[in-house]
């Protein structure tokens, strides 16, 4: 953790350390912007999905440009406005030094002066800022006075004393309106609402003031401090709007008389006064200081060499003012401070392009180019923040080659410098890197994952025909998933032969009663051709099945040792017939004595004439029975008869 903002670093503009638009203040509502800002950041980006916080909570923009204009008093009066205009003004008193009143917004900076004493304590003819007061129009205001004793500060804010609560360096006051703290050895008070900031520190037995206002108030400024309107050679302005041309203020003492003695607070003073005190306590109208312009020529040539070789007019001032060699020093060093301190806010933050997404893949050698911009004389230097193995840059061009040996996770981040000191955001390469897939696929950079480290992701490996795995480091075993049918034996093809054929297996062939058609075995039908089964037309039926046939035996047959032999059902009696049965290859017929026909369910007998019922038979003597008796109807050769054995019956044939 930083001390202090002087050492903050590098701004980061890249995933997951940019800051983000917020919903709460993470200083008033520090409740709800953890459980609506920061916990849910934290969310995120641990499950990998900072990506999609930033697409909700975007980045915010930045200003390569502070929208902030600084003005500042220092030393035997020294002022320095918005418009840059550096002037002396030695008043004794109460001032005005900015006033700024629109319909929405109020502001007023007054500054008080007293006389300064030497180191020896001896009183000189000069003066020096002693207090400054600063209120705004929410009611938010801040004192801070010179003590007694010259060193330190005695600190008042919203009307409350809290000088003992600021003698601890980390003392914060902090509302919806103001924010009050040291910064830097320097009490900061930034009124929140106008976006006004003032700073007050302890100088050499005085108080320098440095002020930094919002832009949008151009124009709209009045006071000591000018109005702020980009021209500095109209910032002596009167409080009635009244502009003072170069001949009302060529000289000091025209500059007091004409321009810095209007602006004296009165009953308008911001201060804070002791009981029974006001702002004519303080008020010295009839105060005349040295005017630094109107001295000799010696006198002026021993204070500039005094302040040394090249000395500030701010030296050279309160040298002749004062005597004291080490206040005008002091206020030579703060009137060089300010002028940088103005170069700083009105220099352009050099700004870096180039790549900001690269795809690298292992063993091979990647380019970056980056560019700066910058509105300085001197070209800026850029400053590589982190860089990985193999990395190498050059300054002057901004290329950069990469050859990365393996897939651990890279950063590459760099910022530029100006020949201020002014640093750019940090520039950081989102990098997609692949393993190179082992060589048996392509990198699919199109589908990344994110890596502990942020801005490096991990490239996806699109595999050949053959290979699987993360990297493509694993060949296919085709045959894991048994894809042969019918129990055949499975041949895993290597990756050549896969591409080759456009498979990743082999099938031993197909069991007999099967056909290979496009590398499946398919049934052969046998029954479809009497080539194919041995079946008896005559006596059996053909019956597929799955890699073979069944001769099944026809109506009529039954199998007898592996053969459809006839069923004679005549004589099984499984006819059925009534009187006459006649067995067929397969089949039967029943007929009927004569006298009788055959019925319409071709099994039972109409009588329909004479019938002789057999009785009895002998060789060729035949005797019938004729309804009572038994007698010799006649006798005649058998081969004449059609006899049924079953029930002992002839039929007679003429």
């Amino acid at each position: 953790m930083y001390a202090d903002t002087e050492h903050l670093g590098p701004l980061q503009r890249g995933v997951p350390l940019a800051g983000t638009m917020l919903q709460y203040n993470p200083f008033l509502d520090q409740h709800k912007y953890n459980n609506y800002d920061f916990k849910p950041k934290g969310l995120c980006c641990r499950s990998k999905h900072c990506d999609l916080f930033y697409q909700v909570r975007p980045i915010p923009s930045c200003y390569w440009r502070s929208l902030f204009a600084p003005a500042g008093s220092f030393g035997d009066p020294h002022i320095r406005t918005l418009d840059g205009k550096l002037y002396t003004f030695n008043g004794h008193g109460e001032y005005t030094m900015i006033r700024i009143n629109t319909s929405s917004v109020s502001f007023e900076l007054q500054a008080r002066t007293e006389l300064v004493s030497t180191q020896n304590g001896v009183t000189t003819n000069a003066t020096a800022f002693s207090a400054f007061a600063a209120k705004d129009h929410t009611g938010s205001s801040i004192q801070i006075e010179m003590s007694q004793d010259k060193k330190s500060l005695t600190i008042s804010a919203n009307g409350k004393d809290l000088t003992k609560q600021f003698e601890n360096a980390n003392y914060t006051v902090l509302t919806s309106n103001i924010s009050i703290r040291w910064d830097n050895g320097k009490i900061s008070a930034l009124f929140l609402k106008p976006l006004i900031t003032i700073k007050v520190s302890l100088g050499m037995r005085l108080l320098v003031c440095e002020t930094l206002v919002n832009k949008k108030f151009k124009g709209l400024t009045s006071g000591l401090m000018g109005n702020f309107d980009d021209i500095d050679t109209n910032d002596f302005m009167l409080p009635n709007g009244t502009e003072l041309d170069a001949n009302s203020t060529r000289t000091e003492r025209e500059i007091f008389y004409n321009f810095g003695q209007q602006w004296s607070v009165d009953e308008q003073s911001i201060f804070q006064y002791d009981d029974g005190m006001t702002f004519k306590d303080f008020s010295h109208p009839e105060f005349v200081p040295l005017f630094s312009d109107e001295v000799g020529e010696d006198r002026l040539n021993d204070a500039k060499a005094k302040c040394g070789s090249n000395p500030s007019p701010s030296c050279v001032s309160d040298y002749l003012a004062t005597g004291d060699i080490t206040l005008a020093s002091a206020s030579g060093k703060t009137e060089e401070t300010s002028k940088m301190n103005v170069k700083v806010l009105e220099n352009e933050t050099p700004q870096i392009s180039g790549n900001v997404t690269i795809n690298a893949e292992v063993n091979k050698t990647v380019e970056l180019k980056f560019n700066i911009t910058d509105d300085g004389k001197s070209q800026p230097k850029f400053i590589i923040l982190k860089r990985p193995t193999n990395f190498s840059f050059n300054n002057q061009t901004g290329i950069a080659r990469w050859t990365p040996k393996n897939d651990i996770s890279a950063e590459i981040s760099l910022l530029a410098e100006d020949d201020m000191g002014v640093q750019s955001p940090a520039f950081q390469v989102s990098i997609n890197l692949c393993s190179g897939c082992s060589g048996h696929g392509r990198c699919d950079y199109d589908d990344v994952l994110p890596t502990e480290n942020a801005g490096s992701y991990k490239a996806a490996c699109d595999c050949d025909l053959g290979y699987f795995g993360n990297d493509c480091e694993k060949e296919t075993d085709a045959c894991q998933e048994s894809p042969c049918s019918l129990n055949r034996t499975c041949i895993d093809l290597s990756p050549k032969e896969e591409i080759l054929l456009g498979r990743g297996y082999n099938c031993s062939a197909c069991p007999h009663g099967y056909d290979e058609i496009d590398s499946s075995c398919i049934d052969i039908d046998e029954c479809e051709s009497v080539e194919l089964n041995n079946c008896n037309a005559s006596t059996e039926t053909c019956e597929n099945t799955e890699g073979g046939y069944i001769c099944n035996c026809r109506s009529g047959y039954k199998k007898v040792d592996g053969h459809c032999t006839d069923i004679d059902e005549c004589l099984t009696g499984t006819s059925k017939c009534e009187q006459i049965c006649h067995n067929l290859p397969g089949s039967f017929t029943c007929d009927c004595f004569m006298g009788f026909t055959l019925s319409a369910d071709r099994h039972s007998c109409d009588k329909s004439g004479s019938i002789l019922k057999f009785c009895l038979y002998h060789y060729t003597i035949f005797y019938f029975f004729t309804g009572e008796k038994c007698e010799l109807i006649l006798l005649f050769s058998p081969l004449s008869l059609s006899v049924a054995p079953t029930d002992k019956s002839v039929m007679y044939v003429k």
